[in-house]
């Protein structure tokens, strides 16, 4: 059975109760990584009304453009679901009621127009403000039913248009019609109308959304043509949104945050990534170039597979030079074939700009290494958050970047010069790369030496 959720907050506090044995699921507002989270699939409805955007990052169109990308249902209106959805219909959003018309169609351009000051979710996200698209369709409504003038109306909507968004409500539109000298009489037969008249417009889109939620019949979306490029961040997206909550400390781990604790304790780490980077690049050959390969090693294979794709030829690569720099001065004595092999190792993508993280988390996830994996970056999480209650200045991205490397070459037992390469060798892009993940392990690792060591492989995985 098709999932159908309904993000949505102050637009339709009354969310929940609306749903009610629908089936639907109504969620919070929508933030940066909550469909990612979800892991909705083909067939599967997201229906966005409200979204967060300053205490959260907003939810980014790539996201929606990848849920989209694997045949989601995305919906749009009201508030942020109808700006996002103004702004990737022709990529497959679909938008819903008037707002998001008059955004589409360039009647509004500023996203503050849907914005609002107010509450709490415990507190029905009580209205503190007023969005500035109520108060325009509210007039429009006042003018037609002829409690002021077209010019009265304009004024008063330009002069909330130059307030911030959380300082727009009626009274202050009052006050401000009488600072501008606007006639008194007509200001309170405005005023009178609003009191009873005021137009929700966010909710009556909102509730056009819903309507489109529960037709069990909900037209498929129309098809668009462009490729969905899956670049480094949505795989990064993806990621980090997988994972579970660590049993013992009841801390929300990511996958990705286990992976990187393996990466940077685990001591025979570069071992399991050089036998996934050459077992990958010989079974490419296998399938690709069909040559007989019985009884040879995968880094025999894949080497000679560089040959095969024209990366270089086996007999002079040495010579070229173009090794250099993925190598130290050392192994550049090296027999050509094995420069060849660290080579493909530290230089490995999955894809262009795609780093080679699900293929480690295949291998490791489900063994025991990676649910230790998980406990530490749990009790590394802990601590760093009680550092935080003690010191509210603390935050990981502060510490020395001087020490984390100097902690990070002492235990990978290299001297710093080479923890460009070492980092390579344990799947990180950068020796950078490698210091902003063991920020976050630093302070657990530096202090508790013997509790965090790690192997990944059993002893009869060690073949190569």
């Amino acid at each position: 059975m098709s999932m159908r959720v309904l993000f949505a907050g102050p637009t339709l506090p009354d969310a929940e109760e609306l749903l009610a044995g629908t089936g639907i699921q109504a969620l919070p507002p929508v933030a940066a990584h909550d469909l990612f989270r979800l892991d909705p699939g083909p067939g599967d409805v997201l229906g966005i009304v409200d979204g967060y955007f300053h205490h959260s990052r907003s939810i980014t169109h790539k996201e929606i453009l990848t849920m989209i990308d694997r045949g989601v249902r995305v919906l749009g209106a009201a508030s942020m679901g109808a700006l996002r959805a103004a702004e990737l219909d022709t990529l497959g959003m679909t938008g819903i009621g008037d707002i998001y018309a008059d955004y589409a169609e360039g009647r509004l351009e500023a996203d503050d127009e849907v914005t609002l000051l107010h509450g709490l979710p415990e507190h029905d996200y009580r209205p503190l403000s007023e969005p500035l698209v109520n108060m325009r369709a509210t007039l429009a409504l006042a003018e037609r039913k002829g409690h002021c003038s077209p010019q009265t109306r304009d004024r008063l909507l330009a002069a909330m248009a130059r307030r911030p968004y959380a300082a727009r409500c009626y009274p202050a539109m009052w006050a401000i019609g009488r600072d501008m000298g606007l006639d008194e009489e007509e200001l309170l037969r405005l005023a009178s109308f609003v009191s009873t008249g005021a137009v929700d417009q966010k909710r009556r889109d909102a509730l056009l959304l819903v309507e489109r939620l529960r037709d069990p019949d909900l037209p498929r979306r129309r098809p668009h043509t462009l490729p969905l490029s899956r670049t480094l961040f949505v795989h990064g997206w993806e990621l980090e949104s997988r994972g579970r909550v660590e049993e013992t400390t009841s801390t929300w781990i990511s996958d990705l945050a286990a992976l990187r604790v393996c990466q940077l304790l685990a001591s025979d780490y570069p071992r399991l990534h050089r036998r996934l980077v050459l077992g990958w690049l010989a079974e490419r050959c296998r399938q690709e170039c069909r040559l007989p390969q019985a009884g040879r090693a995968d880094a025999d294979v894949a080497i000679d597979h560089g040959e095969h794709q024209g990366v270089y030829r086996i007999d002079s690569a040495a010579y070229a030079g173009f090794l250099d720099e993925w190598l130290s001065e050392d192994e550049r004595g090296l027999e050509p074939r094995e420069q060849l092999e660290l080579f493909l190792v530290r230089s490995f993508r999955i894809a262009p700009s795609l780093t080679w993280d699900e293929l480690a988390l295949d291998a490791l996830r489900g063994t025991p290494a990676f649910e230790r994996a998980r406990q530490l970056a749990a009790f590394a999480t802990n601590v760093n958050a009680k550092l935080l209650e003690r010191d509210h200045s603390f935050h990981v991205d502060r510490l020395s970047e001087k020490r984390v490397l100097a902690d990070t070459a002492l235990r990978w037992q290299v001297p710093e010069p080479l923890l460009e390469l070492s980092a390579l060798d344990r799947g990180f892009g950068s020796a950078e790369n490698a210091v902003a993940a063991g920020r976050h392990v630093h302070l657990l690792a530096r202090y508790n030496p013997d509790e965090v060591r790690l192997e990944v492989e059993p002893e009869t995985a060690r073949v190569c």
